[in-house]
């Protein structure tokens, strides 16, 4: 007896199992077909839209029971109908006509009847359950009222056909420029559109082929692209550049601020030379501190070297050859660099 209960017991779960994959849609399967984008996507731009779409492409309808207790061999605890009839009623009907029957071990454990509908390739669109406890009348043990009623919901996830669709996504607008993006699971020819999304304004993404196009989620409607050229003049931050100067200076001498212009930060000076040339280098931080030194390095040498600066306002006369030099001054405190621990990355960190 130990040994039917436990080749019983594998067998539900079998049941079970295959009924869950067929509902999925058989898992993530790569596209059969190569297709064009569609011309729109009406069906996104509300849940009310999303539910009529839905409901065109049911084909199958299936019931089953089952009991969260002991669930014994015969029956017919699993029925199925198909039709592609415009009208719902008719296939809902055509399962109402379909006799579903199991048996249980324990008449007092919780009973369940399920009904679900799906479109060609056995995706779910929409499912519904209830659950009861058998009622002990003079007849027997009997359903309850109102348990074979099962209303049905639109499924959390609606399998929309895209042939040929390679992947998709989602710009949810948060209303000020900026957007969270939300990947659509592909599998198939189908992309499995998250129900929750109706209502929101944003974009829906999709790729087919070499072809990528938009849609706007109130409207469906195919989003045309908007032109955007620019000439983009880069600089660099703190970056000084300066041809055959004369003098560099920061600050003026022997006050503090030095004018308008001067920097609020440390800069770094690109100085090049056409020819040989003597140049006077002096400093003096907003805060009133006087540089101690400045460091030149000619491009492309790896080795700079430190000049001391008179803390009695006197000029550094230093030579430059040809060429092109970066130059910067170093304060006892102003510009010092303030180090920190770069954040972790995906899962990555220091040490």
């Amino acid at each position: 007896m130990k040994q039917q209960a436990s080749v019983i017991t594998i067998l539900l779960f079998v049941f079970l199992a295959s009924v869950g994959a067929m509902a999925a849609g058989g898992g993530n399967i790569p596209p059969t077909t190569t297709g064009q984008l569609p011309a729109d996507m009406q069906m996104i731009t509300s849940a009310k839209a999303l539910m009529s779409y839905a409901k065109e492409r049911v084909v199958e309808a299936t019931a089953n029971g089952w009991s969260n207790g002991v669930n014994l061999p015969g029956g017919n605890p699993y029925v199925w109908v198909t039709s592609s009839n415009p009208d719902i009623r008719v296939i809902t009907q055509l399962l109402a006509k379909q006799m579903l029957s199991f048996n249980i071990g324990d008449p007092k454990s919780l009973v369940y009847l399920q009904a679900a509908l799906f479109d060609d390739e056995q995706y779910i669109l929409f499912t519904g359950q209830n659950q009861f406890n058998l009622v002990n009348g003079p007849g027997g043990w009997a359903l309850p009222a109102g348990a074979t009623n099962i209303v049905m919901k639109l499924n959390s996830e609606v399998p929309i056909y895209v042939p040929g669709v390679s992947y998709a996504y989602v710009e949810v607008s948060n209303g000020d420029g900026t957007y969270q993006y939300v990947w659509i699971q592909i599998s198939g020819d189908r992309i499995m559109f998250p129900t929750s999304l109706c209502g929101f304004s944003g974009q829906l993404v999709l790729n087919v082929g070499q072809n990528t196009a938009a849609f706007d989620m109130s409207t469906g409607a195919s989003v045309p692209p908007t032109p955007v050229s620019a000439q983009v003049q880069a600089s660099l931050e703190g970056l000084i550049t300066l041809d055959n100067p004369m003098e560099i200076s920061f600050g003026l001498m022997g006050k503090a601020g030095g004018g308008p212009n001067t920097p609020i930060e440390n800069p770094l000076y690109q100085a090049s030379f056409s020819s040989p040339k003597t140049v006077s280098l002096y400093a003096v931080a907003p805060n009133g501190e006087i540089a101690t030194s400045v460091i030149v390095r000619e491009v492309g040498n790896p080795m700079p070297t430190v000049y001391p600066i008179d803390q009695r306002g006197i000029f550094t006369q230093v030579s430059f050859e040809s060429g092109v030099y970066d130059v910067w001054f170093v304060f006892p405190t102003f510009g010092e660099d303030t180090p920190y621990l770069p954040p972790y990355y995906n899962g990555g960190g220091m040490g």
